[in-house]
């Protein structure tokens, strides 16, 4: 309980309560959050580093290669629910982070069992991480 972490969270709760019950304004809650992010990021003076390889977007390519690869993974889970040779459309959104935040089936797709079962398995797929979100449209044969 008494490391810097701890302290300033305190602090940033203390300030909130205390914005609730109307005894400060919020803009100490914001002072107090404003140290809180910049104690942080202090701390670990390799993340700007670390974020600054990593490239702008996900590129179209690298996206390929992943989606490529987990097909198989694909067919074994969602095979049963369509005819061989099937074609399902989706919108993929890839977070700077790497995960998988939407795979929307499109066209007659959307839906459909189908559809469904294609973009649960695209969502468990890891990308490489960027610093900024992604969106692909990729087309995968069942």
């Amino acid at each position: 309980t008494g490391s810097p972490d701890w302290n300033l969270a305190q602090r940033v709760w203390g300030h909130a309560s205390q914005v609730n019950r109307g005894l400060v304004g919020p803009g100490a809650v914001l002072t107090v959050e404003v140290e809180a992010t910049e104690a942080l990021a202090a701390k670990d003076p390799e993340a700007d580093s670390k974020k600054k390889r990593r490239p702008g977007t996900l590129s179209d390519a690298a996206f390929r290669r992943k989606i490529q690869q987990t097909k198989s993974r694909i067919r074994r889970a969602c095979g049963e629910l369509g005819i061989a040779g099937m074609k399902v459309t989706l919108e993929v959104r890839v977070g700077a982070n790497g995960r998988v935040k939407q795979a929307i089936p499109q066209g007659t797709m959307a839906g459909s069992s189908l559809g469904d079962c294609v973009a649960r398995e695209v969502k468990r797929t890891r990308f490489k991480a960027a610093q900024r979100s992604s969106v692909h449209t990729t087309i995968l044969s069942i």
